[in-house]
């Protein structure tokens, strides 16, 4: 939503967001690949925009049971941290 209420008690969205992601699965290894990258800032023009970029994996041990992790960075922004 945007220039619109937030809803109970909040002021007007300033803020956009945009993204992108891809997957690869292995089928016969139980694999699966995904990274992605997003880019987000404020509506008005004189803010600079915030990157961010993450791959993750998950592999399947049993047919009930798998192993997620991911890892990613602030690349932009006043907040540039590591994140898993």
């Amino acid at each position: 939503r945007f220039g619109g209420s937030a809803g109970f008690g909040s002021g007007t969205l300033s803020r956009w967001l945009v993204g992108i992601a891809a997957d690869r699965a292995f089928a016969y290894r139980s694999l699966l690949v995904a990274g992605e990258v997003l880019a987000a800032g404020a509506m008005e023009q004189s803010d600079e925009v915030e990157w961010t970029a993450g791959a993750g994996l998950r592999y399947q041990l049993t047919p009930t049971l798998s192993l997620d992790g991911a890892l990613g960075r602030r690349l932009t922004g006043p907040s540039q941290a590591w994140f898993f």
